[in-house]
């Protein structure tokens, strides 16, 4: 059986519940699927749920923030031990992420990105990648989307190894191209203007297609 852990926050849980995750990825009895959410601090499996205070450097998971904690000399040891406990690692970064201001930011996330990768290449742990989702054109411009689109092909298509892989969820949310090119499809959206979080409809397409590539990436690897 593989344990799996899926670290997230506020679009994480909403791939959870409104595509009612657990129900259907735990029905394959070698997976023992688990996910840790840093905002309310609650680590839940099939049959569990439980307050589990896992320190996080600056209580965030943005790819910076992944970078200082999946690190050979971290100071948040404790956290690190116990994500690696697992067999595979699933990390997402939440929607803002997706706001790259210019191309020194673009780069720079690019780099934390390397960093995380090269030091789970040195490890028997598999580490899966979810891409941050667009967001809605109120919280961005053509230029930042453009640079999101960017990071999200780059991290789909780039070799950091054998036991890393990447499920672009911005690539299945994201305008293709007219004014909202690389935001989020208005299908997709909320009703406020100003909330990123991908729609409960948005949450139930998306959902099988990312079991599938947690299956393909885990159990096919063993």
């Amino acid at each position: 059986m593989s344990k799996i852990l899926f670290v997230h926050r506020s679009v994480g849980e909403n791939l959870i519940n409104d595509g009612e995750l657990y129900k259907k990825l735990n029905n394959n009895p070698s997976v023992d699927f688990n996910d840790y959410n840093v905002n309310t601090k609650i680590l839940r499996s099939k049959n569990a749920s439980q307050k589990f205070m896992l320190d996080f450097p600056n209580n965030n998971t943005t790819p910076k923030d992944y970078s200082i904690l999946l690190h050979k000399n971290t100071n948040y040891q404790n956290t690190k031990d116990y994500i690696l406990s697992y067999n595979t690692v699933i990390i997402k970064s939440c929607y803002p992420n997706s706001n790259i201001k210019n191309n020194q930011k673009l780069a720079n996330i690019k780099d934390n990105y390397n960093q995380i990768t090269s030091y789970f290449n040195n490890l028997p742990n598999k580490l899966l990648i979810v891409t941050s989702p667009p967001l809605v054109p109120f919280k961005t411009n053509l230029q930042n989307a453009s640079r999101a689109r960017d990071l999200s092909n780059w991290l789909k298509n780039n070799n950091f190894g054998n036991n890393i892989s990447t499920f672009n969820l911005f690539d299945q949310l994201a305008e293709l191209d007219g004014k909202n090119a690389n935001m989020l499809k208005r299908q997709y959206r909320r009703l406020l203007p100003f909330d990123s979080h991908p729609s409960k409809n948005a949450n139930q397409e998306i959902t099988p297609m990312f079991i599938d590539f947690v299956l393909n990436d885990t159990i096919h690897s063993i």
